[in-house]
C-alpha cells in the first residue's frame, strides 16, 4: 500500500540510521544486510535506496555494495534538510481510494500511471517557483509560492481561538440497556502577547457548558432526540452524526457571542477545523433544522466579523481537497491533479513557512453560499495546514495571517502525530477537552449511582 510523505520521511530517518550504525561497524553496506536489517519488500526497499543515492547520501561502489557520504550526514538529519524525492504515484494517491481496492486493481493502477506521472520533485518545485499566474479569477496572486513572511512582533496584542471537541459512548448496563451519550464541549482562547511572548495572567478562556451543578441543563432546548431509520445498521451512524452537530451548533453559537463581546480587541479569530459548516446532504427534520441554526450562527458571526473589521479564519490539518494541485496542473500542463491532493502535493514542494497563492472558493452542495470565502496553505515544520478566511480584502488580510501565524504557532500534540498551528487554537482545544473528560467523569459518576441500587433477577415467576 502506499505511504504518505510523512511515513516516508520518518521511515527513511530511521533506515539512515541503522545504515550509520552498520556502515561504521563493517565499512560498507550490501542489499543482503539491508534485507535483513529492515524487513522490507524488494520494491519498497528499492524505492529507498533510489532516494537515498539520489540525496547522496550512499554511493555505490559494485558489487551490490554501498557506502555512506559521512560528509552529508549531519545536513540530512538537521531539522532543515528537505530531501528531492522523487513524487511517485505511490505518494500521490489517495489513501482512501487505495485502501478500499484489491491488490489486481492496484497493480493495474501500477502499470499503467507509473510511466505517466513520474516527476521530480526539485525541478517542478523550481518550475513553480519560476511561474507566474496570468489572470485568473480562482488564483488571485501572481506567485504560486510565497516565501516565509517576516515575523511580527507579538506586543500589547490580542489574538482569539475557537475549538470544540465530543465524545460518543455507548454504555451496556447488565445486560438489558443499551444506553449511548454525546457530550460536546467548546472553548475560546483570548491569548495576550506582551514583548512577543504569551501572557498567561492577561490571557482567558472561555468554555461552555459551565458546570456548575448536576441538576444543570447542558442544552437551551431540548436535550433529547429519537433516531429512527429502516436500516438499524446505520443508527450507531447517524448517532454519531448527530453528536458532530451538536458540537458545530455549540461551537459557532459560542463563537458568536464571543465577538459580540471582543471583536474590538482582536483583528485576527481562529476556528480549530472547516471554517465554513459541512455540507451534510441529510433529510430529517430534527437534523435539518440543526444545521439551519448551525447555518444562521455561522452567517451571523461572518457578518458581525466583516462589519467589526475582524479576519475569521479556519485552520485545517490532513485535507482531501485538489484545488490547488489541480490549477498548478493546468498551469504548468502536468496532469497529477486526479490522482494526487494538495496536502500529499505540497508536503514534496514547500518548505517551511512558505505558502501557496490565495485560492477563491466557490459553491459547494450543502454548505452556506459564501461570496468572499478564500484559502490558502502554509506549511509549518512538518505540517501542511489549510488557512480559511472570510475577507473583503483577500490578498492584504493574507499576508496579515501569513505573518501572524508564521509568529504565533506552536508544535502541539495531536492524535495521530504531531501538527504546527497558532498557538491560541491549541489553548483552546485543550480546555474543550479537558471539558469534556470532565462531564464525562460525572456521567460515570451518575450511572453507577442511579444503577447501584437496581437488583437484576432474571428468575421468571408465572
Amino acid at each position: 500500500m502506499p505511504r504518505s510523505p510523512i511515513t516516508k520521511k520518518s521511515k527513511l530517518f530511521e533506515i539512515i540510521n541503522k545504515l550509520l550504525n552498520s556502515s561504521l561497524k563493517f565499512g560498507y553496506i550490501t542489499i543482503s544486510d539491508m534485507e535483513r536489517m529492515f524487513g522490507l519488500s524488494d520494491r519498497m526497499l528499492r524505492d529507498y535506496i533510489r532516494d537515498l543515492v539520489s540525496i547522496g547520501f550512499l554511493r555505490y561502489i559494485g558489487d551490490g555494495r554501498y557506502v555512506v557520504n559521512y560528509s552529508m550526514v549531519n545536513d540530512i538529519l538537521s531539522d532543515d534538510f528537505h530531501p528531492e524525492f522523487i513524487i511517485d504515484y505511490d505518494d500521490l494517491l489517495f489513501h482512501s481510494f487505495t485502501e478500499s481496492i484489491s491488490n489486481r486493481v492496484y497493480e493495474e493502477i501500477e502499470r499503467v500511471l507509473k510511466p505517466s506521472i513520474r516527476v521530480n520533485a526539485r525541478r517542478l518545485r523550481e518550475e513553480i517557483l519560476k511561474f507566474r499566474v496570468p489572470d485568473n479569477p480562482l488564483l488571485l496572486e501572481d506567485r504560486l509560492i510565497h516565501p516565509p513572511p517576516k515575523e511580527l512582533f507579538l506586543d500589547d496584542i490580542y489574538l482569539a481561538g475557537s475549538a470544540s471537541k465530543y465524545m460518543y459512548n455507548t454504555y451496556l448496563l447488565e445486560d438489558i440497556l443499551l444506553l449511548s451519550i454525546a457530550i460536546v464541549a467548546s472553548s475560546i482562547n483570548l491569548a495576550y502577547y506582551k514583548d512577543d511572548a504569551y501572557i498567561e495572567d492577561k490571557s482567558t478562556t472561555f468554555s461552555v457548558p459551565q458546570i456548575h451543578r448536576m441538576e444543570q441543563k447542558i442544552l437551551d432546548s431540548s436535550p433529547f432526540y429519537e433516531l429512527t431509520t429502516n436500516y438499524p445498521e446505520l443508527m450507531e451512524l447517524g448517532r454519531r452524526f448527530l453528536t458532530r452537530l451538536l458540537s458545530d451548533r455549540l461551537n459557532y453559537r459560542l463563537n458568536y457571542e464571543f465577538l459580540k463581546i471582543y471583536a474590538e480587541k482582536i483583528r485576527v479569530f481562529f476556528r480549530w477545523g472547516s471554517l465554513i459548516p459541512h455540507g451534510f446532504i441529510i433529510s430529517g427534520r430534527r437534523l435539518l433544522d440543526i444545521i439551519k441554526e448551525i447555518s444562521d450562527f455561522f452567517r451571523e458571526t461572518i457578518s458581525l466579523s466583516l462589519s467589526r473589521g475582524v479576519i475569521l479564519s479556519g485552520i485545517s490539518y490532513g485535507t482531501h481537497d485538489n484545488v490547488f494541485v489541480r490549477n498548478v496542473s493546468e498551469l504548468l500542463n502536468i496532469k497529477l491533479y486526479w490522482v494526487t491532493n494538495d496536502t500529499n502535493f505540497l508536503y514534496a514542494i514547500l518548505r517551511d513557512g512558505e505558502s501557496t497563492c490565495i485560492i477563491k472558493r466557490g459553491k459547494e452542495k450543502g454548505r452556506p453560499v459564501i461570496e468572499n470565502w478564500y484559502e490558502f496553505y502554509m506549511r509549518l515544520r512538518d505540517s501542511i495546514i489549510k488557512v480559511e478566511f472570510v475577507s473583503n480584502n483577500p490578498i492584504e488580510d493574507a499576508n496579515y495571517l501569513r505573518r501572524i501565524i508564521w509568529s504565533s504557532y506552536i508544535i502541539f500534540p495531536k492524535t495521530k502525530g504531531r501538527v504546527a498551528g497558532p498557538a491560541t487554537i491549541y489553548y483552546a482545544k485543550e480546555r474543550a477537552e479537558s471539558r469534556v473528560m470532565e462531564i464525562r467523569r460525572l456521567v460515570d459518576i451518575g450511572l453507577r449511582t442511579a444503577f447501584a441500587k437496581i437488583k437484576i433477577d432474571y428468575v421468571f415467576e408465572g
